[in-house]
């Protein structure tokens, strides 16, 4: 299959560690000055719920989201896990919201319909949505059998957005279909069930 005609993205869980700030010229140019060419990043926040805060191995939420907001703008396309807290998640998205104006294309979720918290997943990007999906995976680990950090609290899915790119800068491609997801981390067995 020609990449040209269809490009998916399948933006997975990463390590915290992970490299998240990549080279300096990420930081100063965004993909969108470049000819056919787009920034992704796909980056696990690890803002948890308050039922499951306590557990958390990474302190200090709220100093942590202007911290990543701040690196985050310098992407076209962005991928968060762990999104579950409301107050460190608007920051990351009223910064980027304010950075890009009305470039600025968010969706999060996937929405609980069983009592469950969301998802935890945002979805942002540069260029304007045409669709957007989400789905709830159906394999999950029970918190009664694996304890407080086990992910059935959580709405685990995928969020999926097709993405316009803009004609002056991509000539052959005019959409995207990129896919943000986080499975089971306590349960090895219940993130098989859900690929």
């Amino acid at each position: 299959m020609d990449w040209y005609r269809l490009i998916i993205l399948l933006l997975l869980m990463q390590h915290p560690s992970t490299g998240l700030w990549g080279q300096e010229q990420v930081r100063n140019q965004a993909a969108s000055e470049v000819h056919n060419s787009f920034r992704a990043i796909s980056y696990n926040v690890q803002f948890l719920p308050a039922i499951a805060r306590h557990t958390n191995k990474r302190a200090l939420p709220i100093y942590r989201a202007h911290q990543i907001a701040e690196k985050m703008s310098a992407f076209d396309i962005v991928g968060l896990n762990e999104t579950f807290d409301d107050e460190p998640r608007q920051i990351i998205h009223a910064h980027l919201k304010k950075q890009w104006g009305k470039d600025c294309h968010i969706i999060y979720g996937p929405d609980p319909r069983d009592g469950r918290f969301n998802g935890g997943l945002s979805l942002i990007s540069r260029f304007r949505f045409v669709k957007t999906h989400s789905m709830i995976y159906r394999n999950f680990s029970s918190p009664l059998k694996y304890g407080i950090q086990a992910d059935g609290f959580a709405a685990k899915g995928v969020l999926h957005a097709r993405v316009a790119l803009p004609e002056k800068q991509f000539k052959k491609q005019k959409q995207l279909d990129v896919f943000v997801t986080h499975f089971e981390c306590t349960r090895w067995i219940a993130a098989k069930k859900t690929i």
